[in-house]
């Protein structure tokens, strides 16, 4: 079923529609990294595929072109923080592209202060590093990080995954490691815990009195555009 929905998903029109070509499609959490590894499926967009996948699955199309199985609807709502215009816009994009497969698909805009993510159907979260490839992967997928205080908010479960998050975080040799979350990558897009949808691309304006800002690719999370205001100068 996860592949269903990552194929019902057009993100070059979110790329051109929604960010307006600020930014790029997404297949991996380590696209940006050194250890990217793009031969992985990138669940090029594909309603006819994406109905096959649910059809196998045995979610089935009733009279009112929802999918149902065993009795139940294929029904969720997707939550977003209604401070994030971009992600209320994704949010309801998505539940629009869900509905052409058969899911009958709600969203909620909600204050942050009333979400909680473990408890939503879905959630259209926003992460990244430009850290080590460690920073933003096994907090997010590992199995130890289920509930409590951990980031694996879907609950998902891989051993090999485990085992390859594992041996990264304790491997020091640089080549070793490329492998190792090379192979994590193509676990993960063969058993996918999201949908990788679009990396961002911030836009600041600048009085153009202030001079010295320097350009650097970061993460969701990173240092932001901050990172070196000790050089700027404030020109009169």
């Amino acid at each position: 079923m996860r592949k269903a929905f990552n194929y019902a998903v057009d993100r070059r029109a979110i790329v051109d529609g929604i960010l307006k070509r600020y930014g790029f499609e997404a297949y991996s959490p380590l696209q940006l990294n050194p250890f990217n590894n793009d031969k992985v499926e990138k669940y090029t967009y594909d309603l006819q595929k994406a109905g096959e996948l649910l059809d196998r699955a045995g979610w089935i199309k009733g009279s009112d072109g929802v999918r149902q199985k065993d009795g139940k609807k294929l029904a969720f709502t997707i939550t977003a923080p209604s401070t994030d215009e971009v992600r209320v816009n994704m949010a309801n994009y998505l539940a629009s592209q869900f509905k052409k497969i058969g899911a009958e698909v709600k969203v909620d805009a909600l204050d942050w202060s009333v979400i909680d993510i473990a408890k939503c159907d879905a959630f259209v979260i926003g992460w990244g590093s430009p850290f080590d490839a460690d920073d933003h992967t096994f907090k997010l997928f590992h199995s130890s990080q289920i509930g409590g205080t951990g980031y694996n908010f879907g609950a998902y479960s891989d051993p090999k995954v485990d085992e390859l998050l594992q041996k990264g975080r304790t491997t020091s040799d640089p080549q070793q490691r490329k492998k190792i979350y090379q192979d994590f990558q193509e676990e993960l897009s063969q058993n996918p815990p999201y949908n990788f949808i679009v990396y961002l691309k911030a836009l600041y304006g600048v009085n153009k009195k202030v001079s010295g800002i320097k350009e650097r690719t970061l993460g969701h999370h990173g240092a932001g555009f901050l990172w070196n205001m000790e050089e700027w100068t404030i020109n009169d």
